[in-house]
C-alpha cells in the first residue's frame, strides 16, 4: 500500500511537472502586450518597450525570453541608470520592467550632468551614434529653458567642487523662489568667477560664487517681498556687493 502511494505522488509530481514545462515551452503571443512598465518618469514606457521589442521576436516560448539581456539592453540607454526584468508566471506570463532613472540636474558644454555630478554615462549629443527620444526630448527643453535641468554657461572648465558649489547656491536660491511663489532657476552663468542665476524674468547677481554666499543669501531673503511686489517691475538685482546693501534695477519698459 505504501508502495503504491508512493508511485502514485510520483505520477502526480510527473504530471505536473510536464504541465509546468508545457505551459513554459508555449508561445506567449504579442512580446509588447507582456511587458509592464514601472517607476519611469523620463523615459516614455513605449520607449522602453521598442528597446526591448528591438532584440525579441513574437511569439517565442517564455523560457526562451533572458530577462538578464533585457536589462542589459535597458541599461545601455542614457537616461537608465539600472533595470530590473522580473519574469511573473502566473496568474499571466508578462515581463515587469522596473526602471531606476538617472537624475539629470545640469547641461554643460553639450553634456548632462546628474545630481551627484557625473557626466552621464559619458554621454555627449554631438558623439551619440544612436537617437534616444527621451534624450533629445531632454536636451531640447533645456535649451527651451522648460526643464527643471539647468543650463550651465561658463567660460572655464568646472570640476565636480564647482558643481557642489553652484547646485548649493541654486537650491538655496529656488527655496526662496518658491516661497514668492516664483519661477525657478534655469540658467547659471559664470565669467570668470562672477555667477548670475536667471529665471523666466529675474537676473540674480552674486559676484565671485566662492565667497560670502551665505551673506549674499540673506540680502535675498531680506528682498524677497519687494521681488514679489514689484514682480514685473524688476530685471536684476545685483547682490554682489560686499556691504549689506543690494542694486535692483528695474526693467526697461521700452523694451517691452
Amino acid at each position: 500500500m505504501a508502495i503504491l502511494k508512493k508511485l502514485l505522488f510520483f505520477l502526480i509530481l510527473i504530471s505536473f511537472s510536464a504541465t509546468g514545462v508545457m505551459y513554459l515551452l508555449e508561445p506567449i503571443g504579442k512580446l509588447e502586450d507582456k511587458l509592464v512598465v514601472y517607476n519611469n518618469h523620463i523615459i516614455s514606457s513605449e520607449e522602453i518597450k521598442k528597446i526591448i521589442l528591438e532584440n525579441f521576436e513574437d511569439k517565442q516560448a517564455f523560457i526562451k525570453y533572458n530577462s538578464l539581456k533585457m536589462s542589459r539592453l535597458l541599461e545601455a540607454h542614457p537616461l537608465v541608470l539600472d533595470a530590473q526584468v522580473r519574469t511573473r508566471i502566473f496568474p499571466n506570463k508578462s515581463f515587469n520592467i522596473i526602471i531606476n532613472e538617472e537624475k539629470p540636474w545640469a547641461l554643460f558644454r553639450n553634456k548632462i550632468y546628474t545630481q551627484d555630478f557625473r557626466m552621464i554615462k559619458d554621454y555627449e549629443f554631438s558623439k551619440q551614434g544612436k537617437d534616444f527620444d527621451s534624450v533629445l526630448e531632454l536636451h531640447n527643453s533645456i535649451l527651451k529653458n522648460e526643464s527643471k535641468v539647468i543650463q550651465i554657461k561658463a567660460n572655464k572648465e568646472l570640476n565636480s567642487k564647482d558643481f557642489k558649489i553652484l547646485k548649493r547656491i541654486t537650491d538655496a536660491t529656488n527655496e526662496r523662489l518658491r516661497i514668492i511663489q516664483d519661477k525657478e532657476i534655469y540658467s547659471v552663468e559664470l565669467i570668470d568667477d562672477d555667477l548670475a542665476l536667471k529665471n523666466e524674468h529675474l537676473t540674480l547677481i552674486f559676484g565671485n560664487y566662492k565667497k560670502k554666499i551665505k551673506s549674499k543669501i540673506q540680502k535675498l531673503d531680506h528682498l524677497l517681498a519687494i521681488i514679489k511686489e514689484h514682480h514685473d517691475e524688476i530685471e536684476y538685482v545685483d547682490l554682489s556687493l560686499d556691504t549689506e546693501e543690494a542694486i535692483i534695477g528695474k526693467r526697461d519698459e521700452q523694451k517691452n
